[in-house]
């Protein structure tokens, strides 16, 4: 993980493995990610489990990943959180002020 030239956020740089072909985000685990975002688990019995990729919209995830619902002027992703689950993501990365 970079900062870039701007120096406000985190970016990933996707590399090849050959567990499947093509470009692949670095696994990491869900502990990894709470503490890169300097943010809090809300059930450590989860902390290990390891994200494979991130999705912000519920019609593209895949199973393992780490769902990031973004809120837009016509849409909040975090109304769609329960329908991620039900696709098999691994994790949600919650602004806390959406409760």
């Amino acid at each position: 993980m970079k900062k870039d030239t701007a120096g406000k956020r985190a970016v990933f740089f996707p590399v090849y493995t050959k567990e499947r072909e093509g470009p692949y985000l670095i696994k990491r685990t869900v502990k990894n990610i709470a503490e890169m975002v300097n943010g809090t688990l809300t059930n450590p019995q989860y902390e290990q489990t390891v994200i494979h990729g991130v999705a912000t919209d519920t019609r593209k995830l895949e199973q393992h990943q780490l769902f990031i619902p973004l809120k837009g002027e016509r849409f909040d992703g975090h109304t769609f959180v329960e329908q991620a689950f039900e696709a098999g993501v691994a994790a949600v990365l919650w602004d806390r002020s959406e409760n």
